[in-house]
Protein backbone atom coordinates (compact mmCIF):
# COMPACT_ATOMS: atom_id res chain seq x y z
CA UNK A 1 0.00 0.00 0.00
CA UNK A 2 1.02 3.66 -0.80
CA UNK A 3 1.26 5.81 2.28
CA UNK A 4 1.25 9.71 1.11
CA UNK A 5 2.87 12.09 4.17
CA UNK A 6 1.92 15.87 2.30
CA UNK A 7 3.09 18.77 3.78
CA UNK A 8 0.49 21.04 2.35
CA UNK A 9 1.94 24.07 4.16
CA UNK A 10 5.32 24.16 2.52
CA UNK A 11 6.84 25.93 -0.47
CA UNK A 12 4.62 29.12 0.25
CA UNK A 13 1.59 27.01 -1.26
CA UNK A 14 3.32 25.49 -3.94
CA UNK A 15 2.96 21.56 -2.35
CA UNK A 16 -0.72 21.97 -2.15
CA UNK A 17 -0.82 21.69 -6.45
CA UNK A 18 1.30 19.67 -6.57
CA UNK A 19 -0.77 17.40 -4.36
CA UNK A 20 -3.66 18.11 -6.43
CA UNK A 21 -2.23 17.11 -9.32
CA UNK A 22 -0.38 13.76 -8.03
CA UNK A 23 -3.98 13.08 -6.75
CA UNK A 24 -5.50 13.19 -10.11
CA UNK A 25 -2.78 11.04 -11.62
CA UNK A 26 -3.44 8.15 -9.15
CA UNK A 27 -7.29 8.48 -9.47
CA UNK A 28 -6.21 7.99 -13.48
CA UNK A 29 -3.81 5.19 -12.70
CA UNK A 30 -5.98 3.79 -10.53
CA UNK A 31 -3.36 3.37 -7.66
CA UNK A 32 -5.02 2.81 -3.98
CA UNK A 33 -3.24 4.89 -1.44
CA UNK A 34 -3.95 6.25 1.80
CA UNK A 35 -2.79 10.27 2.50
CA UNK A 36 -2.01 12.18 5.66
CA UNK A 37 -1.61 15.78 5.86
CA UNK A 38 1.34 16.82 8.06
CA UNK A 39 0.64 19.27 11.17
CA UNK A 40 4.17 20.48 11.68
CA UNK A 41 7.68 18.58 13.16
CA UNK A 42 6.58 16.04 15.68
CA UNK A 43 3.18 15.27 13.97
CA UNK A 44 5.65 14.01 10.94
CA UNK A 45 7.52 12.03 13.03
CA UNK A 46 4.67 10.32 15.06
CA UNK A 47 2.77 9.96 11.12
CA UNK A 48 5.48 7.85 10.05
CA UNK A 49 6.43 6.11 13.15
CA UNK A 50 2.50 4.92 13.07
CA UNK A 51 2.78 3.75 9.29
CA UNK A 52 5.94 2.05 9.70
CA UNK A 53 4.43 0.05 11.98
CA UNK A 54 0.97 -1.68 10.47
CA UNK A 55 0.70 -4.98 9.97
CA UNK A 56 1.27 -4.08 6.46
CA UNK A 57 4.29 -6.35 4.43
CA UNK A 58 4.73 -3.48 1.66
CA UNK A 59 4.81 -0.12 3.51
CA UNK A 60 5.68 2.41 0.64
CA UNK A 61 5.63 5.59 2.09
CA UNK A 62 5.87 8.78 -0.38
CA UNK A 63 6.79 12.10 0.84
CA UNK A 64 5.39 15.14 -0.62
CA UNK A 65 7.39 18.17 0.83
CA UNK A 66 10.81 19.71 0.91
CA UNK A 67 13.93 18.54 2.95
CA UNK A 68 12.32 19.25 6.44
CA UNK A 69 9.77 16.86 5.75
CA UNK A 70 11.58 14.25 4.59
CA UNK A 71 14.06 14.72 7.70
CA UNK A 72 10.93 14.12 9.94
CA UNK A 73 9.39 10.86 7.86
CA UNK A 74 13.66 9.29 8.31
CA UNK A 75 13.51 9.76 11.91
CA UNK A 76 9.78 8.71 12.30
CA UNK A 77 11.00 5.51 10.78
CA UNK A 78 11.88 2.69 13.22
CA UNK A 79 12.59 -0.26 10.60
CA UNK A 80 13.70 0.77 7.30
CA UNK A 81 14.13 -3.01 6.54
CA UNK A 82 10.28 -2.48 6.50
CA UNK A 83 9.73 0.45 4.32
CA UNK A 84 10.03 1.81 1.07
CA UNK A 85 10.61 5.16 0.41
CA UNK A 86 9.36 7.68 -2.26
CA UNK A 87 10.05 11.25 -2.57
CA UNK A 88 7.61 13.87 -4.79
CA UNK A 89 9.61 17.39 -4.19
CA UNK A 90 8.21 20.65 -3.42
CA UNK A 91 10.30 22.00 -1.28
CA UNK A 92 12.57 25.62 -1.40
CA UNK A 93 15.89 23.86 -1.78
CA UNK A 94 15.08 20.04 -2.51
CA UNK A 95 18.81 18.99 -1.46
CA UNK A 96 17.59 15.51 -0.76
CA UNK A 97 15.97 15.08 -4.53
CA UNK A 98 18.15 16.86 -6.09
CA UNK A 99 21.22 14.60 -4.59
CA UNK A 100 19.77 11.39 -5.43
CA UNK A 101 18.72 12.40 -8.77
CA UNK A 102 14.98 12.35 -7.88
CA UNK A 103 12.87 14.25 -10.97
CA UNK A 104 11.54 17.84 -10.40
CA UNK A 105 8.42 17.35 -11.95
CA UNK A 106 6.13 15.82 -9.94
CA UNK A 107 4.14 13.85 -11.98
CA UNK A 108 7.66 12.05 -13.53
CA UNK A 109 8.85 11.45 -9.77
CA UNK A 110 5.25 9.55 -9.42
CA UNK A 111 6.20 7.79 -12.52
CA UNK A 112 8.97 6.94 -11.34
CA UNK A 113 7.87 5.76 -7.98
CA UNK A 114 5.70 3.44 -9.54
CA UNK A 115 8.21 1.99 -11.69
CA UNK A 116 8.98 -1.24 -9.78
CA UNK A 117 12.48 -1.39 -11.65
CA UNK A 118 13.76 1.98 -10.21
CA UNK A 119 13.97 0.88 -6.46
CA UNK A 120 17.86 1.28 -5.23
CA UNK A 121 19.40 1.30 -1.75
CA UNK A 122 21.20 4.33 -0.34
CA UNK A 123 23.24 5.27 2.22
CA UNK A 124 21.62 7.51 5.36
CA UNK A 125 23.55 9.45 8.09
CA UNK A 126 23.18 9.21 11.91
CA UNK A 127 24.08 12.46 14.08
CA UNK A 128 24.12 10.80 17.63
CA UNK A 129 24.69 12.77 21.25
CA UNK A 130 24.04 12.62 25.04
CA UNK A 131 20.40 11.89 24.94
CA UNK A 132 19.21 11.52 21.36
CA UNK A 133 20.09 10.71 17.87
CA UNK A 134 19.23 11.94 14.34
CA UNK A 135 19.52 10.55 11.29
CA UNK A 136 19.95 12.66 8.38
CA UNK A 137 19.93 12.14 4.30
CA UNK A 138 21.61 14.86 3.31
CA UNK A 139 24.25 16.27 5.74
CA UNK A 140 24.68 17.54 9.36
CA UNK A 141 26.87 20.01 10.23
CA UNK A 142 28.31 22.67 13.37
CA UNK A 143 29.08 26.13 12.72
CA UNK A 144 28.16 28.53 9.93
CA UNK A 145 25.55 25.75 8.16
CA UNK A 146 23.98 24.72 11.11
CA UNK A 147 23.63 28.64 12.38
CA UNK A 148 22.11 29.57 8.41
CA UNK A 149 19.70 26.68 8.79
CA UNK A 150 18.88 27.18 12.15
CA UNK A 151 17.57 30.86 11.23
CA UNK A 152 16.14 29.92 7.77
CA UNK A 153 12.86 28.05 9.69
CA UNK A 154 12.28 30.98 11.20
CA UNK A 155 13.72 34.15 8.75
CA UNK A 156 10.74 36.82 7.38
CA UNK A 157 12.19 36.85 3.93
CA UNK A 158 12.34 32.63 3.02
CA UNK A 159 8.24 32.89 2.14
CA UNK A 160 8.49 35.82 -0.46
CA UNK A 161 11.55 34.81 -2.34
CA UNK A 162 9.84 31.37 -2.03
CA UNK A 163 6.99 33.38 -4.03
CA UNK A 164 9.36 34.45 -6.36
CA UNK A 165 10.65 30.92 -7.12
CA UNK A 166 14.16 31.95 -5.58
CA UNK A 167 13.73 30.09 -1.93
CA UNK A 168 17.20 28.91 -2.06
CA UNK A 169 18.49 32.24 -2.17
CA UNK A 170 17.58 32.70 1.76
CA UNK A 171 20.61 30.18 2.56
CA UNK A 172 23.14 32.61 0.50
CA UNK A 173 22.05 36.01 2.28
CA UNK A 174 22.11 34.19 5.92
CA UNK A 175 25.30 32.61 5.10
CA UNK A 176 26.76 36.05 4.61
CA UNK A 177 25.29 37.64 7.43
CA UNK A 178 26.35 34.95 9.72
CA UNK A 179 29.80 34.40 8.74
CA UNK A 180 31.15 38.04 10.19
CA UNK A 181 28.85 37.92 13.26
CA UNK A 182 29.52 33.90 14.05
CA UNK A 183 32.44 33.01 16.91
CA UNK A 184 35.05 30.80 15.42
CA UNK A 185 34.90 27.58 17.19
CA UNK A 186 37.76 25.64 18.59
CA UNK A 187 38.02 21.63 19.49
CA UNK A 188 39.19 17.93 18.10
CA UNK A 189 37.45 15.96 15.61
CA UNK A 190 38.54 12.01 15.01
CA UNK A 191 38.23 10.52 11.73
CA UNK A 192 37.47 6.77 11.42
CA UNK A 193 38.22 6.33 7.73
CA UNK A 194 39.33 3.16 5.37
CA UNK A 195 42.70 4.54 6.22
CA UNK A 196 42.35 4.05 10.18
CA UNK A 197 41.59 6.71 12.66
CA UNK A 198 43.13 10.46 11.91
CA UNK A 199 43.18 13.04 14.06
CA UNK A 200 42.08 17.10 12.91
CA UNK A 201 42.28 20.33 15.13
CA UNK A 202 39.56 22.67 14.93
CA UNK A 203 41.69 25.95 15.47
CA UNK A 204 39.25 29.33 14.27
CA UNK A 205 36.73 26.38 12.72
CA UNK A 206 33.63 28.19 10.68
CA UNK A 207 31.98 25.08 9.64
CA UNK A 208 32.21 21.09 9.40
CA UNK A 209 29.81 19.57 7.03
CA UNK A 210 29.12 15.59 7.05
CA UNK A 211 27.53 15.12 4.10
CA UNK A 212 25.69 12.32 2.35
CA UNK A 213 25.17 13.83 -0.93
CA UNK A 214 26.98 16.53 -2.99
CA UNK A 215 25.02 19.79 -1.67
CA UNK A 216 23.20 21.34 0.87
CA UNK A 217 21.92 24.42 1.60
CA UNK A 218 19.75 24.95 -1.48
CA UNK A 219 22.62 23.58 -3.73
CA UNK A 220 25.81 24.37 -2.28
CA UNK A 221 28.40 22.05 -3.43
CA UNK A 222 30.01 21.25 -0.05
CA UNK A 223 31.38 17.81 -1.03
CA UNK A 224 31.76 17.43 -4.55
CA UNK A 225 32.87 14.07 -5.09
CA UNK A 226 30.25 12.40 -2.09
CA UNK A 227 28.47 9.23 -3.76
CA UNK A 228 25.62 8.17 -1.64
CA UNK A 229 25.46 4.69 -2.27
CA UNK A 230 29.35 3.80 -1.39
CA UNK A 231 28.98 3.41 2.16
CA UNK A 232 30.77 6.60 3.49
CA UNK A 233 29.85 10.10 4.25
CA UNK A 234 32.39 13.38 2.94
CA UNK A 235 33.82 15.98 5.64
CA UNK A 236 34.09 19.50 3.93
CA UNK A 237 35.63 21.61 6.99
CA UNK A 238 36.68 25.06 7.11
CA UNK A 239 39.35 25.53 10.19
CA UNK A 240 42.32 27.60 10.42
CA UNK A 241 41.13 30.68 8.17
CA UNK A 242 40.20 34.17 8.75
CA UNK A 243 36.06 35.19 8.21
CA UNK A 244 37.43 37.47 5.23
CA UNK A 245 39.61 34.51 3.54
CA UNK A 246 36.64 32.23 3.84
CA UNK A 247 34.51 34.95 2.24
CA UNK A 248 36.57 35.69 -0.42
CA UNK A 249 36.55 31.79 -1.63
CA UNK A 250 33.00 31.28 -1.33
CA UNK A 251 32.39 32.13 -4.94
CA UNK A 252 34.85 29.01 -4.94
CA UNK A 253 33.12 26.91 -2.74
CA UNK A 254 29.60 27.87 -4.96
CA UNK A 255 31.80 26.52 -8.20
CA UNK A 256 32.78 23.34 -6.65
CA UNK A 257 36.30 24.60 -6.51
CA UNK A 258 37.32 24.85 -3.09
CA UNK A 259 39.08 21.37 -2.41
CA UNK A 260 42.65 22.62 -3.04
CA UNK A 261 42.01 25.81 -0.94
CA UNK A 262 44.09 26.28 2.16
CA UNK A 263 42.08 26.16 5.00
CA UNK A 264 38.95 23.50 3.21
CA UNK A 265 39.71 20.33 4.46
CA UNK A 266 37.75 17.48 2.72
CA UNK A 267 37.58 14.01 3.43
CA UNK A 268 35.77 10.79 3.23
CA UNK A 269 35.06 8.95 6.65
CA UNK A 270 33.13 6.37 7.95
CA UNK A 271 32.56 7.52 11.19
CA UNK A 272 33.46 10.54 12.92
CA UNK A 273 33.89 11.89 16.81
CA UNK A 274 33.68 15.85 17.55
CA UNK A 275 34.47 17.27 20.87
CA UNK A 276 34.28 20.92 20.93
CA UNK A 277 35.54 23.64 23.59
CA UNK A 278 32.00 25.03 24.16
CA UNK A 279 28.32 24.31 22.52
CA UNK A 280 27.38 25.12 19.08
CA UNK A 281 24.72 25.02 16.89
CA UNK A 282 24.08 21.65 15.39
CA UNK A 283 21.96 20.27 12.12
CA UNK A 284 20.67 17.23 10.66
CA UNK A 285 19.08 18.27 7.12
CA UNK A 286 18.79 21.85 8.16
CA UNK A 287 16.61 20.38 11.30
CA UNK A 288 17.94 22.31 14.70
CA UNK A 289 19.21 19.36 16.56
CA UNK A 290 20.64 21.37 19.42
CA UNK A 291 24.10 22.89 20.87
CA UNK A 292 25.90 20.35 22.13
CA UNK A 293 29.77 20.55 22.42
CA UNK A 294 30.28 16.16 22.25
CA UNK A 295 28.56 14.40 19.24
CA UNK A 296 29.37 11.24 17.06
CA UNK A 297 28.14 11.24 13.63
CA UNK A 298 28.18 7.60 11.31
CA UNK A 299 27.48 6.09 7.94
CA UNK A 300 24.58 3.70 7.55
CA UNK A 301 25.62 2.20 4.47
CA UNK A 302 22.34 0.96 2.21
CA UNK A 303 20.05 1.67 5.19
CA UNK A 304 16.70 3.27 2.79
CA UNK A 305 15.34 1.48 0.09
CA UNK A 306 14.51 4.43 -2.46
CA UNK A 307 11.78 3.30 -5.16
CA UNK A 308 13.25 6.20 -7.32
Amino acid sequence: MFYFIVNITGGSGKTLKIWKTVKQALFEYGIPYKAYKTMGEEHTVKLAEGISSLDDPDIRIVVVGGDGTINNVLNGIKDFSRISLGVIPSGSGNDFANGLGIPKDPLDALKDILDDDKKRKVDLGRLSYEGGERIFGISSGVGLDALVCKEALTTRIKKPLNRLGVGQWVYTILTIKNLFSMDYIKGDLTLYTLKGKEQLELSQMIFTASMNVKAEGGGVPMAPDAKYDDGMLSLCAVTGIKRLKAFINFPSLLKAKHADIKGFYLKEFASMEVSLERPAVVHADGEYAGDLSEFRIDCLPGELRLMQ
